[in-house]
């Protein structure tokens, strides 16, 4: 499994390519959040996989379905002070 926190620091976001069939999973802390999945396979044109709105913080997303070898984009949009605002994700 493999987990990266998301927060100001890295504009909330974090790029990837899962190496194997996962689900990805968004833990949100600090404040609510917006959860967003994109398959990045065509970078010019991002898909949106899944958008979960206002995750409460200490609450877990519901589960993506993310494909072998393929190229991701996940990130938050925090809804309180981004100072305070992160979360992890883990595939």
């Amino acid at each position: 499994m493999r987990t990266f926190r998301l927060h100001l620091g890295n504009g909330f976001e974090h790029t990837f390519t899962c190496s194997q069939n996962a689900k990805l999973t968004f833990l949100v802390n600090g404040s609510p959040a917006d959860c967003s999945v994109f398959d990045m396979t065509d970078a010019g044109a991002p898909t949106l996989l899944s958008q979960q709105k206002s995750i409460s913080p200490g609450n877990i997303s519901r589960p993506v379905s993310l494909k072998a070898n393929t190229r991701y984009k996940a990130q938050i949009n925090p809804h309180g002070d981004p100072k305070l605002s992160h979360a992890t994700i883990n595939w």
